[in-house]
C-alpha cells in the first residue's frame, strides 16, 4: 500500500517539486538530513508501540537523499535501520514487560543510554563525510624540466636493413 501510494505521488509534478524544494534546503550539507533522519527514525522508532509504523515516511526520506546523490546504503541504513534501532530499544513493549514482570521504568534508563549510544554509532559510520573541496592553486613557476638519463645496455635492440630485429652486442666480447 505504502509503495502503491508514493507510486502515485511520484507522478505528480507537485510531489517532484516538493521533494526538489525540500532537498535543495540541504544540498551544501548532506550530513545534516543522515543524521535528522536518523535521530527522526531512531527516537520514534522508540517511542512508538510499532516501528514498522515509521515505513509510511521511508520513500519521501529516501527519494529526498537521492535528489542529493547521497548512496544507497547510506539511505538504508540512516532510515529502516535507525527505526530497527529504536524498535529494539523500545520504551513501549508490553510483551518484554509482562514476560519478566518487570515496571516499566526499570530499564528505561538502560534503554535510553543504549538507544543514544547505538544511533551515535550508526551517526558515525553511515554520515558521509563531507569532502573539503581543495582549489587548485596556479604556479607562477615554469615546470622544472627533469633531465632523462639513460643507461646503455649491454645488449641493445637495434633495426638491421631488412626490417627485423637483432640484438647488437656492445659489450666487447665475441660472440660464439
Amino acid at each position: 500500500a505504502i509503495g502503491c501510494l508514493y507510486a502515485v505521488l511520484s507522478k505528480s509534478e507537485t510531489y517532484k517539486n516538493f521533494v526538489i524544494k525540500f532537498a535543495s534546503l540541504f544540498k551544501n550539507n548532506s550530513r545534516a538530513i543522515c543524521v535528522i533522519s536518523v535521530i527522526f527514525f531512531g527516537v520514534f522508532g522508540a517511542l512508538v508501540s510499532d516501528p514498522l509504523l515509521l515505513l509510511v515516511f521511508v520513500p519521501f526520506v529516501s527519494s529526498v537523499m537521492k535528489e542529493l546523490e547521497i548512496d544507497g546504503k547510506v539511505i538504508l541504513s540512516s532510515t529502516i535501520v535507525a527505526s530497527l534501532i529504536g524498535g529494539m530499544c523500545g520504551i513501549y513493549n508490553n510483551t518484554m514487560f509482562g514476560i519478566l514482570s518487570i515496571e516499566v521504568n526499570a530499564l528505561l534508563l538502560v534503554k535510553a543510554i543504549v538507544l543514544v549510544l547505538s544511533l551515535a554509532v550508526l551517526i558515525f559510520f553511515t554520515a558521509p563525510k563531507e569532502v573539503k573541496k581543495t582549489v587548485a592553486k596556479t604556479a607562477s613557476k615554469a615546470p622544472v624540466a627533469k633531465k632523462a638519463t639513460t643507461k646503455k645496455s649491454t645488449n641493445t635492440k637495434t633495426q638491421t636493413k631488412k626490417g627485423t630485429s637483432s640484438k647488437k652486442n656492445t659489450s666487447g666480447r665475441r660472440k660464439s
